[in-house]
């Protein structure tokens, strides 16, 4: 026992585990105790005016937090008996209350050495505006930094500049700035720093700033991994205002990417050779593709796309339509078969306009589904919220049947089906998902007869699933009748159907052990026992 509480790695391990009302009882133990624990009560620090407080009592002015008295060297000393401890540092004004920037000027003038929280590894500010952080950045940032997380920013070529100069190892960088423009200063001071921080692993960037300059840029960084951007839920109206990335970049540019997200034009991306110019072991791929014309020629796109990532294990696809009559939809038969090429696919999701009329059959998608046997997560849906006028496609609860039977590993299924059709073709007894699948979204505001549905459902699911309807349909007090009904037949059905598969392996138990004692006592077995099951 004594050998346990003497080493610090098990005893990090074991507090990693309780909450921080026990971590600051521990910390009041003995040393070989409170030590550990102290390290893991401050290790992730979702506010730094709990540290600051130990400086000196705060005082509310004019809505931000100062320090009501003078700082002296026995504070400092308090503070960084904890401040060492912190790895991971989260300041959210919104919640945490606005710091004054006579606060910040105090721990300047009185701070002991130039970093404050010398052992962290991670900041995540989000304050709206990082006018503050721009200033007093040289008290944040140092050498050891390695992950930055900035939300607003009000004065680029200061925070940025400095994030080159002070962070030169930093890792992971992401920028959020919902309420902004493309601004030129903010373009020419991220590429400065991407230029000279050359550990970059991930990036994430405002969608306005997604273009060529920047992508030209990221395209010679050495390390880069991940190329996103942020404001994924205005990504449709803000994407139509900016203009696609050229493929200016030169040959065996992105060499270590392995996640990108992308706008595309879908003429661009029908004749470019963009296999000269990505990687072809790029494993993950977000991208909207905007549609400037007839969606006629989207299957090009898929096959473009394709051809240029064959090794893909994550495809995001939203479509995006520009100058296209949504009262004339068009039909785009055979749109998934390009996708049947990516053996390697774990997770897909696509996810379309109402103008488009995705015409797709169960065999369809029993043909993709044999092709991928590693699928996790398979999404089929429209991307406007309001489904009352959308088309669906003709497909029954038979579409569901291929995943069942060819994807053991899948574990969340949202396809939109007709559950008023008959089914295609009827379930075999091996039909019948894993254990691992846990939600299934069916996308039908009404369900016409819940008793056929539930019944189906039941012989092919397991009692852990969750079946739940789409979130964007406006659903009519008919329709939540129906799912209502339908939530408790399935609930019943599949209960049921529990129980008998239990009877079923008990009775198969008995009757193993009954032939087995038959077969020891040498007495002849009756005709039936002696065929083989198989």
């Amino acid at each position: 026992m004594n050998a346990f509480f003497n080493n610090h790695y098990l005893l990090s391990l074991t507090f990693e585990h309780n909450s921080q009302v026990d971590l600051a009882r521990l910390g009041r133990v003995s040393k070989s105790v409170s030590e550990p624990a102290l390290d893991a009560l401050y290790r992730k620090l979702q506010n730094p005016l709990v540290l600051f407080s130990l400086l000196s009592p705060l005082d509310l002015e004019r809505n931000t937090l100062i320090f009501k008295l003078q700082i002296n060297a026995t504070d400092w000393d308090r503070f960084q008996f904890y401040s060492r401890r912190v790895r991971v540092l989260t300041y959210t004004a919104n919640k945490n209350g606005l710091i004054s920037p006579k606060l910040w000027n105090d721990i300047a003038l009185t701070s002991p050495s130039k970093a404050i929280f010398p052992g962290m590894h991670s900041l995540h500010w989000f304050s709206g505006a990082a006018v503050h952080l721009a200033q007093y950045s040289l008290l944040l940032m140092h050498e050891g930094l390695t992950c930055l997380e900035i939300e607003g920013w009000d004065e680029p070529a200061r925070l940025f500049r400095g994030v080159s100069k002070m962070a030169p190892q930093l890792r992971k960088l992401q920028l959020h700035s919902s309420n902004r423009t493309r601004d030129a200063a903010d373009e020419r001071e991220i590429i400065f720093l991407i230029e000279n921080v050359r550990t970059l692993q991930e990036i994430t960037v405002p969608l306005p700033l997604v273009n060529t300059k920047t992508m030209d840029v990221l395209s010679t960084a050495p390390s880069l991994k991940r190329i996103s951007w942020s404001e994924r839920s205005r990504a449709d109206e803000q994407a139509r205002n900016i203009p696609s990335c050229s493929p200016n970049f030169v040959e065996g540019s992105f060499q270590s990417l392995k996640h990108l997200d992308q706008i595309f034009d879908l003429r661009t991306l029908c004749g470019t050779p963009a296999s000269l110019w990505y990687p072809q072991n790029l494993s993950a791929l977000q991208c909207l593709i905007r549609v400037h014309e007839s969606p006629g020629s989207l299957i090009k796109g898929f096959k473009t796309i394709c051809r240029t990532f064959p090794s893909l294990r994550r495809l995001v696809i939203r479509l995006s339509l520009d100058d296209v009559d949504a009262l004339h939809p068009v039909p785009t038969n055979g749109a998934l078969r390009p996708f049947m090429a990516l053996k390697r696919m774990q997770e897909f999701t696509l996810l379309i306009p109402v103008a488009v009329n995705l015409t797709m059959v169960d065999d369809d998608l029993d043909q993709l589904a044999k092709s991928w046997p590693s699928l996790k997560t398979f999404e089929i849906s429209y991307a406007e919220p309001d489904l009352s006028h959308a088309i669906f496609t003709p497909l029954t609860l038979a579409a569901l049947f291929p995943f069942a039977e060819h994807c053991p590993r899948l574990r969340k299924l949202h396809l939109h089906v007709r559950t008023d059709l008959p089914v295609s073709r009827q379930s075999t007894p091996t039909t019948r998902f894993s254990k691992t699948f846990s939600t299934l979204t069916l996308g039908c505001p009404v369900i016409p007869n819940p008793l056929i549905t539930a019944m189906i459902l039941s012989r092919i699911s397991g009692p852990n699933l969750k079946v739940v309807r789409c979130k964007h349909h406006i659903i009519s007090p008919q329709g939540r009748e129906s799912w209502a009904e339908f939530a408790k037949l399935l609930e019943s059905f599949v209960t049921a159907r529990g129980e008998e598969r239990t009877r079923a392996s008990s009775l198969a138990g008995e009757l193993a052990g009954l032939k087995d004692y038959v077969l020891q006592n040498g007495l002849p077995l009756p005709n039936l026992v002696q065929q083989d099951p198989a």
